[in-house]
């Protein structure tokens, strides 16, 4: 009978294990979603945090989805995005600096594309040439 409990404690500490978050999906992210020939533009900006990537995908238009779930294996990727109860599931292909798949939702899939983009910090504004800073 012990040993049935070991057995159980090491299934469940198995079945428990979580995935790592995906190491090339943080960052900001450009591209295209084709809805129905209708090309609309969207932007992802994913972090990595310490248990899994967290994330807001805005989708011109119609307002922001909120990353759920992500995965990354050999090259492909999928991540789950939702907004309230409606869940949005991105599959494809990671090639580079860019990915291309379908967007899963409500039974239809659609292409999509994103392509990384380099982050710009803020900077504070600097006065012109021709402007003096007065006492």
């Amino acid at each position: 009978m012990h040993c049935i409990h070991l057995a159980l404690a090491f299934l469940s500490l198995s079945f428990c294990h979580q995935e790592a978050p995906p190491v090339r999906l943080p960052g900001v992210w450009v591209g295209t979603l084709d809805a129905g020939g209708d090309l609309q533009f969207i932007r992802a900006d994913f972090v990595r945090g310490r248990s899994r990537a967290t994330g807001t995908l805005h989708l011109a238009g119609t307002g922001d989805l909120t990353l759920v779930k992500a995965s990354e294996s050999d090259g492909y990727i999928c991540f789950v995005m939702r907004r309230g109860d409606d869940e949005f599931v991105f599959a494809g292909i990671l090639d580079g600096e860019s990915i291309t798949g379908r967007v899963l939702h409500g039974g239809e899939q659609v292409p999509f594309e994103l392509h990384r983009t380099l982050e710009i910090e803020a900077r504070p504004s600097r006065p012109s040439r021709g402007s003096r800073a007065r006492p």
